[in-house]
């Protein structure tokens, strides 16, 4: 699935499988404000999203609002971009890769690779952080609203089209509630590699408005381990918008 992350954070933020990327990354990262259309918009209220009081130790990375319509890479529309009305990417990364010697391994990665160090740490995160760290260590969750249910049920199946990791699974009903619709999928590493993070990207419909969360980090990071946040993330979403799961 191809859900919706920034390439560009501090440096490149390469997520893979799903592919976990999103729609065109060259307007991910500019200002965009509201249009009348999506003012007010419960999907991309802070109460529509996982509290960072369920992430523990972890510091916001980014939240972006996007009140344009998403493209593909080369300026070609998307079938739901007439439907399109508003999303929100919030994003967090665990404390442990701010400060001390994963720290310190990820600036010297950083500029191997020729990027300027900043105050965030290279995306996505890799070697011994991701060894030493079995659980989360990137959390990411997009909310988007479409002006119809078409237009939602369009976006999930791009999602689904966009797939080329092969692992991607329904989620039963019973999972996260009354969902219209979802996918889970898990990406993980070659055997052997220990320094490159499993992730699990879980899509959700409810009506007119997708979500999408992408759990990143060590070996920990299941489908079993991410289904709970998913339920907080799926129930602060009803609630802001008023939804019965």
């Amino acid at each position: 699935m191809s859900y919706l992350l920034p390439q560009r954070l501090v440096a490149v933020l390469v997520c893979g499988g799903m592919a976990l990327t999103g729609f065109a990354v060259s307007a991910a990262l500019r200002p965009q404000s509201a249009s009348p259309s999506s003012r007010g918009t419960c999907v991309v209220q802070d109460d529509a999203y996982i509290s960072p009081r369920d992430l523990g130790s972890f510091t916001l990375l980014i939240n972006q609002r996007f009140a344009r319509p998403p493209f593909m890479g080369d300026g070609s529309p998307l079938p739901f971009t007439t439907t399109f009305n508003v999303a929100r990417l919030e994003g967090f990364v665990n404390d442990l890769a701010l400060r001390g010697r994963y720290r310190a391994e990820n600036d010297a990665q950083a500029r191997a690779l020729h990027y300027t160090v900043g105050h965030l740490p290279l995306l996505p995160l890799t070697g011994a952080i991701v060894r030493d760290h079995v659980g989360a260590l990137e959390v990411y969750q997009t909310n988007w609203a479409f002006t119809s249910r078409d237009g939602a049920a369009a976006y999930m199946q791009a999602l689904r089209a966009s797939d080329r990791s092969g692992h991607t699974v329904a989620i039963k009903r019973a999972t996260l509630g009354a969902i219209d619709d979802g996918d889970i999928t898990r990406v993980r590493p070659p055997d052997g590699d220990m320094v490159h993070e499993y992730a699990v990207g879980i899509a959700v419909r409810l009506r007119t408005n997708v979500l999408v969360l992408t759990v990143r980090g060590g070996r920990g990071v299941t489908t079993a381990s991410v289904v709970p946040l998913a339920r907080q993330a799926v129930s602060a979403f009803a609630r802001a918008c008023r939804v019965t799961l």
